[in-house]
């Protein structure tokens, strides 16, 4: 691409500003330019390539909401169905807003439904577990009970426990696992030859370590292992999907 250089050089600058590394794909009618600097691990100084895997953390809703909206061309479900429709009873009753919530409340933020990943509980539980596999009925326990943010439909705010929930309908509306779903019905058709799912919680060798500054001291610390979010695809807000500039 003509503009080589300046992308270049913004992935230089950002690297500078202490980013440890980063790989970044432009594509246009111009052409498709892949790029990469730092390093994918900083301990054995592996420079980053565009062929490295990445998590994409909450990109992964997207692909969740893909899922939801090809369940409904298929007919096995409407976005305007109520969630109560296709979760358990045992989780209705102890979520809030979940007994009036939509599907599609879920997809737009509207539900109301707190955030399990806002209460200090979960937080204070990944700081002392950090490499714990959560599975979805764990993390909704965190929110067992728990004022709601706001009436169903009245705000919208960004809410990982909606699409925690999406997952878990996906999977009890088709009887079958997430991880299955969405290399049949989005990877699969796509040739998503390089996105991935782990539901057992496996790190690939070739996954680009992450770090974090979680003592606020400007001291980066491995994380690769740390779990933000849990294996199980029951959680469309999950973190493990993993996919590379290649894709």
């Amino acid at each position: 691409l003509p503009d080589s250089a300046k992308f270049r050089e913004f992935m230089l600058g950002k690297i500078r500003g202490g980013v440890p590394g980063m790989t970044m794909l432009i594509e246009n009618p111009e052409g498709q330019w892949r790029g990469a600097a730092g390093f994918a691990d900083l301990q054995n100084q592996t420079p980053m390539q565009p062929c490295h895997l990445l998590r994409v953390g909450s990109i992964t809703k997207t692909f969740t909401a893909i899922l939801i909206l090809l369940l409904q061309e298929e007919g096995v479900l409407t976005i305007e169905d109520s969630i109560k429709q296709h979760l358990s009873s045992s989780i209705v009753e102890r979520i809030r807003n979940a007994d009036q919530a939509t599907i599609k409340q879920l997809l737009n933020h509207t539900s109301g439904i707190a955030d399990y990943s806002d209460e200090i509980d979960f937080s204070l539980a990944q700081l002392d577990r950090p490499t714990r596999k959560w599975t979805a009925a764990q993390e909704l326990e965190f929110v067992y009970d728990a004022e709601p943010q706001f009436a169903v439909g009245t705000k919208r705010n960004y809410c990982n426990t909606n699409f925690l929930l999406l997952g878990l309908i996906a999977e009890h509306a088709t009887g079958r696992t997430g991880s299955a779903l969405f290399q049949e019905k989005i990877f699969d058709p796509l040739g998503l030859s390089s996105t991935y799912f782990s539901d057992e919680g496996a790190l690939p060798d070739q996954l680009v370590r992450g770090y974090w500054d979680d003592l606020g001291n400007l001291k980066l610390r491995d994380a690769t292992g740390v779990t933000f979010a849990h294996h199980s695809m029951a959680g469309g807000s999950a973190a493990l999907y993993r996919i590379s500039t290649r894709s």
